[in-house]
């Protein structure tokens, strides 16, 4: 996808364009260029890994959001800080048991 793209973008500073247009193609090149290697969707896709932020912003609502501004709550940093990763394993399928062992098998290291 980008290589192709990339040159296609690169033939339009031949063509006989104004300088603000020429000015936006190069900064696209620059953007391109730099972020070549994080624009691997296909591969991403193939992973299943996610393409866009809409599962990190669905997290931040869900975990964060609806628990910290819930009518009448006043947290305070620290406190958030203390709640918001046991929220997180709590909502995650799979989790609590997962910390649950690894906080077993650090208690019967210390004992």
């Amino acid at each position: 996808m980008g290589d192709s793209l990339l040159e296609e973008i690169e033939a339009l500073k031949k063509k006989k364009i104004s300088s603000s247009i020429k000015s936006g193609v190069e900064a696209t090149i620059s953007y391109f260029t730099n972020n070549l290697k994080r624009m691997q969707y296909k591969n991403s896709i193939d992973n299943n890994l996610p393409i866009g932020s809409g599962v990190t912003e669905s997290a931040c609502k869900i975990v964060v959001k609806q628990r910290v501004c819930v009518s009448g709550a006043n947290w305070s940093e620290y406190g958030a800080k203390r709640f918001l990763p046991i929220r997180a394993i709590c909502l995650t399928e799979g989790r609590w048991n997962q910390a649950w062992d690894n906080l077993i098998g650090h208690i019967d290291m210390v004992a």
